[in-house]
């Protein structure tokens, strides 16, 4: 049996946090992309500015990972995003159109970074 020494376990050892905390400040860094992003491209017509202005994109850190969650918190955010055939959904599309986006920055800063 062969005992390693020197740096290479301890860096195996790190390796979880340390990918743990760089995606963790992925998230924290591309989240206020996705808001802005959603808020200017909502498709309605504003009537109160409620619906645009309770956009939300908040960075959430957990055991097993980082993530972006995103979505509404007016009540009837869920009424634009499945009535009308999507026809004022944000939200899927946002994640269409930044979720590649996203993976492609994450993965630069957790190993690049």
């Amino acid at each position: 049996m062969m005992v390693w020494r020197g740096e290479l376990p301890a860096n195996i050892r790190n390796l979880d946090r340390h990918i743990l905390r760089r995606s963790a400040v992925a998230a924290a860094g591309f989240a206020p992309r996705v808001e802005s992003h959603m808020r200017n491209t909502a498709p309605w017509t504003d009537q109160t500015g409620n619906a645009r202005a309770g956009l939300f994109a908040r960075p959430e850190v957990e055991a097993s990972g980082a993530k972006i969650v995103f979505g509404h918190s007016v009540y009837y955010g869920i009424f634009l995003e499945t009535r009308w055939s999507g026809r004022y959904a944000v939200v899927l599309p946002t994640l269409e159109e930044l979720g590649p986006q996203f993976m492609s920055y994450a993965a630069r800063i957790i190993f690049r970074g």
